[in-house]
């Protein structure tokens, strides 16, 4: 029996003002794409810090709440050869956060936007489908 190589991911859906946070990709699979931001778990971390995390990191928001705990979504992926499992922890959030939104430019997000519920399938047409069901869990 082989090992399955796994990548722990987490992912938040932020609301504000029944606005949505999405953030536009600039490389990578997601290259173009409108999606939640999201990352991976550092070693020792709890996913739930690690949503926080990485909102922060690519949005530059603070005065962030974990709601609930969403979801786990799965894919796979390869690396040179190597099949890997990403299981991904959706967490419903919110934040009284009111300053200019700051895309992580480093990590290639090069838009940060506040989108009303009625413009969501516009901006996630192109995006992967655990996206845009996760919004019937919501």
């Amino acid at each position: 029996m082989r090992a399955i190589l796994t990548d722990l991911g987490v992912a938040a859906c932020l609301i504000k003002n029944e606005a949505i946070l999405l953030v536009k990709e600039a490389s990578g699979p997601q290259k173009g794409r409108w999606g939640m931001p999201k990352g991976t778990v550092d070693e020792g971390e709890l996913p739930s810090f690690a949503a926080l995390r990485e909102l922060e990191e690519e949005c530059g928001i603070s005065d962030l709440s974990i709601i609930r705990f969403l979801k786990y979504t799965y894919h796979t992926y390869s690396i040179d050869e190597k099949k890997i499992l990403k299981i991904t922890s959706w967490y419903l959030m919110s934040s009284k956060y009111e300053k200019k939104l700051i895309p992580q430019l480093s990590e290639g997000i090069t838009h940060v936007e506040w989108v009303r519920p009625e413009n969501i399938n516009t901006k996630l047409e192109n995006s992967f489908n655990n996206i845009i069901d996760l919004f019937n869990d919501i």
